[in-house]
């Protein structure tokens, strides 16, 4: 039977096109092979089929097993630089912020949900604290952009991300890839696949990563004096499966897999903070000693320690008529972090404090799924369930506050000197999520003749969430958590979204379509709400509609190929998340989940391979991006009762514009063997993190200034593929740069966490087939 999840190419050791295949997608060993001119096809599973990436009417990025290594991408925050559109902006290492085309989603809450679904192997991950894992082990990554409300699972308003893992092979394979770099960089992966038993059709395989570095950042104390280094970085991850096909009608996949993380701080650094008098002076004159964002005034380090596992079994049976599979999987994730909000230790600025999360989540999905094939027609027809239950108690704690019998008002004289008058406290938040959702979906492909074809989906989708929360403080409240006893509340959301395509081949290489969908993502409740009022108050589900045109084409004998796409996108309802000061805690903040009411998006996004000779590659991608809230007024008024019109300002996470570009150059050599280069660069403009403050105007504080990164590369492979030695460096001009921006006090307070510094280093691969 032909496996769902393959990725189809057609090369022998030098054949034309290998290189180009690499870049494109495909998973290659041979490196002695030289580039040629062609293209070759890729093969991907995004509407839950094989089919031609290029003959998908669907903004797609497919990115294979070769190019994720040759890029040197092991993790989520590496991945944006090869996908228009998508931006990576972790809060943390466990709170990823994944953003498709200017839409994510910043409420961290158990009752909230990403807008960009992430899923292994079929496998929805529904808790974001793990859906961050190391990038190993795969055979693709595809991505989708724009809302998926027909095929996906819950809650893709803004796209998806499917990761494709290596399935066991039938032939014995072993890698091993060693890697040594700056910081003390230590990175090991490998990979053992192979029959088990050939006559009965089992085969296994076992994997593994670990990867480590020492910190970067400097800490320093209240007095200057360097104590120590943070941003320390240890993950461990491990998968096993068993492939299991005793005839050419039965499929059986088992997955186990595993990770553990053991992290320490990072830095915060102060952003334009001038716009607030009563601690700017105190925290830009700390900050104002470093020349450099890599020193941090934190003698207190935080930590990061994270446990996740997960076991799956994937089943098909071919039917003469269709293909049944069933995916059953259970998923537990548990979190321990505590980190300095503002890069400051708390002896030097009084309202400094320790943000903490205890969290464990675990998760049953199943789902169902019917494929079937009959002359013109490609159908599908599915059922998903899920079960899921997320525990998180956050913590606030402020060690040096001194709080007069006014509550509310910070004493700024509690600094280092007078620390006898300071009174620290804890705000404590502790909410759990139930929640069970289940959805039903169909989708028709209708191909009328060898040029012209539609596409038709319905999906009904259900949630349900049962929510409890209760808040403490150690003082007596209104810093951020207004102390109430335990409260419960109950809603539930439910939507009929739908997919429409046409796709026109006006050649056999050039494929012209057009699309509408719809997206649904289900409300839910705050989830670190600071009154009993807050808590019980729902914000409401998120609606979009999605208009899309693209050509999809290649060039000059299948040697240049160019993708098109451009959309417009309305939202209804767009669930945005910003930490402001209200009449109920009017001191630090509260965190408010609003609905702007309408939002809207345009934009156009380009990628281009090209072979220009059969040596050089030239690929790149391009998004521009016009995102504005329409019609956004705060829910909740500020503490002088004045309500927020957000309308017209910049959406937060949407850089206007985004692209990169890289060559790519192998030479084969006369002595045997081969070298492969490469250089590229990444763009990102200027990004937005909130939506704005009095007035209601996008804040500096809260942006992220534009900047380009450089990466380049260069390996010696072999003739016989056996052995790769590689050079590389990343952010090769040591650029300074903010990868997330937060603020605190009605947007008033700006603080960022700031990129990789210049990263080199070696890798020793050993391949054995």
């Amino acid at each position: 039977m032909t496996e769902i999840n393959h990725i189809a190419f057609h090369i022998s050791r030098r054949k034309p096109g290998f290189v180009a295949a690499c870049l494109l997608g495909i998973t290659c060993f041979s490196a002695t092979t030289v580039f040629a001119q062609v293209i070759e096809e890729v093969i991907v599973t995004a509407q839950k089929r094989t089919e031609s990436l290029q003959e998908v009417p669907l903004a797609i990025t497919a990115i294979g097993a070769e190019e994720l290594r040759f890029n040197d991408i092991a993790s989520f925050e590496d991945l944006d630089k090869l996908i228009p559109g998508l931006l990576f902006s972790p809060y943390s290492d466990a709170q990823p912020e994944i953003a498709i085309r200017g839409i994510g989603t910043k409420e961290d809450g158990p009752a909230a949900n990403d807008s960009t679904v992430v899923s292994i192997d079929d496998v929805y991950i529904a808790a974001r604290i793990a859906q961050v894992m190391d990038i190993y082990d795969l055979e693709r990554i595809e991505v989708l952009r724009g809302p998926q409300g027909t095929l996906y699972g819950r809650n893709s308003i803004a796209g998806s991300i499917n990761l494709v893992t290596e399935k066991p092979s039938d032939q014995f394979k072993a890698r091993l890839e060693q890697t040594y770099g700056r910081f003390d960089k230590l990175d090991t992966r490998g990979l053992i696949t192979g029959p088990i038993s050939s006559d009965n059709g089992l085969y296994g395989k076992i994997s593994f990563s670990r990867r480590v570095h020492n910190g970067y950042i400097d800490s320093f104390n209240e007095n200057l004096l360097k104590v120590d280094k943070i941003h320390e970085r240890e993950s461990i991850s491990a998968r096993g499966q068993l492939l299991w096909t005793p005839d050419d009608k039965f499929e059986a996949a088992l997955t186990l897999d595993g990770a553990y993380n053991n992290h320490n701080g990072t830095n915060r650094e102060p952003i334009n903070n001038s716009l607030n008098t009563n601690i700017a002076a105190t925290v830009n004159q700390a900050q104002g000693f470093a020349d450099s964002p890599y020193d941090a005034l934190a003698d207190t380090y935080g930590f990061l320690d994270r446990k996740i596992w997960g076991a799956s079994l994937k089943m098909s049976y071919e039917f003469d008529l269709a293909t049944l599979t069933s995916i059953t999987a259970y998923r537990r994730a548990y979190l321990d972090w505590q980190e300095l909000c503002c890069g400051v230790t708390p002896a030097l600025v009084n309202n400094s404090g320790m943000n903490m999360v205890d969290e464990s989540a675990r998760q049953l999905t199943q789902e169902l799924r019917l494929n079937g094939e009959n002359d013109d027609k490609k159908w599908v027809l599915g059922l998903f369930l899920t079960d899921e239950r997320d525990h998180r108690a956050e913590s606030f704690n402020f060690p040096a506050l001194f709080i007069p019998p006014f509550v509310g008002i910070i004493n700024n004289d509690c600094v280092i000197t007078t620390t006898e008058n300071c009174v620290g406290t804890t705000d404590l938040s502790d909410a759990r999520a139930d929640i069970f959702a289940w959805a039903i979906y169909g989708q028709l492909t209708w191909d009328f003749n060898e040029r012209l074809s539609t596409t038709l989906g319905l999906r009904y989708s259900f949630e349900e969430k049962d929510f409890v929360a209760a808040g403490s403080s150690t003082f007596g409240g209104g810093l951020i958590v207004d102390p109430f006893p335990r409260t419960e509340a109950s809603d539930n959301w439910d939507s009929v979204d739908f997919r429409a395509a046409i796709g026109y081949a006006f050649t056999d290489d050039i494929l012209g379509y057009a699309s509408a969908s719809s997206g649904f993502k289900s409300g839910g409740f705050a989830g670190s709400p600071s009154t009993a009022a807050g808590a019980v108050r729902p914000f409401n589900r998120e609606k979009a509609l999605n208009y899309e045109a693209g050509i999809k084409s290649q060039w000059f004998d299948n040697t240049l190929q160019v993708n098109l796409t451009g959309f417009i996108t309305d939202y209804k309802d767009l669930q945005v998340t910003r930490f402001a000061t209200t009449p109920a805690v009017p001191v630090v903040g509260e965190f408010l989940t609003e609905n702007a009411e309408k939002a809207e998006l345009m934009g156009l996004e380009f990628e281009l391979l090209w072979l220009l000779t059969e040596n050089l590659a030239i690929s790149g991608n391009y998004a521009y991006l016009d995102a504005e809230y329409k019609d956004f007024t705060g829910v909740t008024p500020t503490p002088a009762g004045i309500p927020l019109d957000f309308s017209g300002n910049v959406m937060r996470q949407a850089p206007e514009q985004t692209g990169g570009i890289d060559a790519t150059l192998t030479l084969p050599l006369e002595f045997g063997g081969t070298v492969k280069a490469r250089i590229g660069a990444r763009y990102v403009d200027k990004i937005f993190y909130d939506p704005g403050a009095l007035p209601a105007i996008n804040r500096e504080n809260s942006v992220s200034e534009a900047y380009t990164l450089m990466d380049a590369r260069v390996a010696y492979t072999s003739e016989s593929g056996l052995w790769e030695l590689a050079g590389w460096v990343k952010n090769l001009t040591d650029e300074e740069y903010a990868t997330h921006v937060f603020t605190l006090g009605g947007a008033t307070r700006g603080f960022s966490r700031v990129g990789n510094p210049r990263w080199y280093g070696i890798t020793v691969t050993l391949n054995y087939e």
